[in-house]
């Protein structure tokens, strides 16, 4: 079994029979055969575990009782159907169940470690009692409203970030002021009856990166800093994408994974727990749609992995230095976490390296076993260490205690 340098894993339903048992259900949906891809990228990051399934009776404190017998024995109307997206079958129930389950399972991961994620989920359109656009259970709903049950949350941000606004998770917590709905979405994309949520930020066509992003900066990162919560789902949808097949935006993969490191690194400095799920993605693309879905599990390890460990090297800069004066400590600190903030964690550490061999400091050996962990998280190991060999060579690095 692969062993990561990181306690953190993602729930998926993908792994379950109910996928096996066919194809998608839509043609826009990644076929088979790309799932399997996405699963092996994705386990190469983090390990992967199959999704528990939701029990009935949590979904009934979010559902309508009888929304969910009807759905459980099968007696839903075409018109149901429709508004569904596809067919009822007993493995859109279970796949339903799974994925919700996963997002259950992702929050008790958040809540323990700070972050939980699950490979799929977002089902944002399902009302309390009507299904919507592929959704019949709302997962987000489920495991927020477990939240306030339990007393683990009492001010819980929903950020989503989907191409389609999240109406039915928007109209099940209208109501409920402990929990703050953010939705960027579509102007003039499904649905085209909108909800209210707390906050509706709605792009026109064509919408790209640098007015996606100034659209964060402005509106969503002020709105979430108001409301201070002590949790965070965050709907990561892949459907801004250009070349979506149900989105009208136009980010670039550059784009979107900058939405995502800015987005999980909020959360992070604040050590805010979030729990991470997918949403929609449709790309013509499936390398494209793929390559995305990595890109933000990767934002959110980087995260809670690098950024904290890198700000430990820069901290200690201060604790372990043996032959640097406060004022230069002071200015390579400052330096580092403008890097910092910009998530450049490569390049934070590979100007503290540079300033190093140029001033010819003497550190400690522990801020160096520090800086090596960090440089192997971070794929430029081979730099660091030849970095500490020739330092060492020349004393410049004082021996271990």
């Amino acid at each position: 079994m692969s062993t990561f340098p990181h306690p953190y894993r993602a729930f998926t339903a993908f792994l379950g029979t109910s996928f096996a048992a066919g194809p998608p259900p839509r043609r826009q949906f990644l076929p088979a055969e790309f799932r399997e891809t996405l699963l092996a990228g994705a386990g190469e990051r983090l390990p992967l575990l199959d999704a528990p399934v939701l029990d009935w009776e949590l979904a009934e404190r979010v559902h309508d009782a009888d929304y969910l017998r009807r759905w459980r024995a099968g007696e839903v109307t075409r018109a149901e159907e429709r508004a569904l997206g596809f067919a009822w079958s007993p493995a859109v129930v279970e796949r339903g169940l799974a994925s919700s389950g996963a997002t259950l399972a992702a929050t008790q991961d958040a809540l323990a470690l700070g972050l939980g994620i699950n490979l799929g989920g977002g089902t944002h359109h399902a009302y309390r009692a009507h299904a919507e656009g592929f959704s019949f259970l709302n997962d987000v709903a489920i495991s927020a409203q477990w939240l306030l049950n339990e007393g683990r949350a009492t001010r819980i941000a929903i950020v989503d970030l989907d191409v389609h606004q999240g109406n039915g998770t928007a109209s099940i917590f209208a109501a409920e002021p402990r929990v703050f709905t953010v939705s960027v979405h579509g102007a003039n994309n499904y649905p085209f009856q909108k909800e209210i949520s707390g906050l509706d930020v709605a792009l026109p066509d064509g919408t790209s990166d640098a007015a996606y992003l100034a659209t964060l900066q402005d509106s969503v990162f002020s709105a979430l800093h108001a409301f201070a919560p002590d949790f965070v789902f965050y709907l990561a949808g892949a459907d801004v994408l250009e070349g979506d097949q149900l989105g009208r935006l136009a980010l670039t993969p550059a784009g979107v994974r900058e939405r995502d490191d800015q987005l999980c690194r909020w959360a992070a400095l604040r050590g805010i727990p979030l729990v991470l799920v997918m949403a929609g993605g449709y790309n013509t693309s499936p390398q494209t749609l793929i390559a995305a879905r990595l890109g933000t599990l990767e934002a959110a390890l980087e995260s809670r992995i690098i950024h904290p460990l890198l700000q430990e090297v820069v901290n200690s800069l201060q604790e372990d230095q043996v032959q640097l004066s406060a004022e230069v400590a002071q200015l390579l600190f400052e330096d580092a976490t403008d890097w910092i903030s910009h998530g450049e964690y490569g390049l934070a550490l590979q100007m503290l390296t540079d300033r190093i061999e140029d001033m010819e400091l003497l550190f400690t050996a522990s801020w160096w076993r520090r800086s090596l962990k960090l440089a192997e998280l971070l794929g430029v190991h081979e730099r660091v260490s030849v970095t500490y060999e020739y330092l060492a060579q020349a004393g410049l690095i004082a021996p271990e205690q």
